[in-house]
């Protein structure tokens, strides 16, 4: 498995006909524009739920440390009057409070990822097994403290992150509708699409990602399965000349909400 920029390869989706060749590229056009304000739009938000988290443990570690210095200061003195009992017995109900708040936040965060799972590809899920594993079955009966607990919620989005800033190529077992199972190298473009393309070379598929379960990987023919050949050659090595290779790549169009221009 070996990923590589994103700008590594390239593709165009070509295939129109000279009467139709204006508002064809027109519509190409429009929805190169949207796909790339989608994946900017994704990137952005996974990178602020990930400088969100990473915000929200460094605050209230250093919250929890100040406390905890009160505390110590409070309970070392050998002389504690009424008022700073008082003083104490808030300072650790504030930290159990904070303590508490992010417990439940990161329940929370901790079923949604593995809820996900089964969505992600199988070469990030591969990555991720170890870390999925660190999650914990009953959230209200873990040993793991809380620091750890958003420290591994923490390595899978990033990870997931970079996952999706990639091409990644990876030698995999594709079964067949038919239940045989055959070799197969995959190319994969960020959590966007795939190409896959059988060892010897008389199988290929497409691949994209599904809202609740595994990617679904549809056959290629003609054309479009030996363009696919010639991709995935390409980027596994096989195939030392970098080139342009057309591809029609079905691109989806939001539905615009009502009063959207």
């Amino acid at each position: 498995m070996k990923p590589f920029s994103i700008l590594a390869l390239w593709f165009a989706v070509v295939g129109v006909s000279a009467a139709d060749q204006l508002s064809q590229t027109r519509q190409l056009i429009d929805r190169w524009v949207e796909t790339e304000r989608l994946i900017a739009q994704e990137k952005v938000e996974a990178e602020q739920d990930i400088a969100m988290l990473q915000s929200t443990r460094d605050l209230l570690q250093q919250r929890i440390e100040a406390v905890r210095a009160e505390i110590d200061h409070l309970e070392s003195a050998q002389d504690v009057s009424g008022e700073q009992r008082v003083e104490l017995r808030e300072a650790q109900a504030q930290q159990q409070e904070m303590s508490d708040a992010l417990v439940e936040a990161l329940a929370s965060y901790e079923l949604q990822l593995k809820n996900r799972y089964s969505a992600l590809p199988s070469p990030l899920q591969e990555r991720l097994r170890a870390q999925f594993r660190q999650l914990p079955n009953d959230p209200a009966h873990t040993r793991a403290t809380a620091g750890e607990r958003l420290q591994t919620v923490l390595s899978i989005l990033e990870e997931v992150a970079r996952f999706n800033e990639t091409i990644t190529v990876a030698h995999e077992i594709r079964t067949r509708s038919d239940g045989t199972r055959i070799q197969a190298d995959t190319v994969y473009w960020g959590l966007a699409f795939a190409l896959s393309a059988s060892v010897a070379n008389d199988e290929a598929y497409l691949g994209r990602p599904q809202a609740n379960g595994p990617w679904q990987f549809e056959p290629l023919e003609g054309r479009a399965a030996a363009h696919a050949f010639e991709l995935v050659r390409m980027a596994d090595g096989s195939n030392g000349d970098v080139h342009y290779v057309s591809f029609p790549v079905p691109v989806p169009i939001p539905e615009k909400s009502e009063g959207q221009p």
